[in-house]
């Protein structure tokens, strides 16, 4: 398993976290927690298939440029795909609260 495969699982695993802070905060039963963990689900994959995707893509192009660009160019990659990261989180979590706030 390599860092960028855990990076999609972190993508999935922190949205699914922070689907579920507003079902906590608002003391939702089990409904709530269930509603917020398919939020946090469809955003996670979505994002993780986004960054999957968009990963692929980028790789083949840096491939493709001298050797010493390399290193600098995926690292910036990995930076990018942690801010894409934080970013799903707080969808998800702004997107639960929302949806939770209607339906509760």
């Amino acid at each position: 398993m390599s860092l960028w495969d855990l990076m999609h699982l972190m993508c999935v695993g922190l949205t699914l976290g922070l689907a579920n802070v507003p079902a906590r905060a608002m003391k939702l039963g089990t409904g709530g927690h269930i509603l917020a963990t398919l939020i946090g689900l469809v955003v996670g994959i979505g994002f993780a298939w986004a960054m999957w995707t968009l990963g692929g893509l980028m790789a083949v192009r840096i491939r493709k440029l001298p050797q010493k660009l390399h290193e600098q160019r995926f690292r910036l990659m990995y930076f990018g795909a942690f801010a894409w990261i934080a970013l799903g989180g707080v969808v998800s979590g702004l997107l639960s609260h929302f949806v939770l706030r209607i339906a509760f």
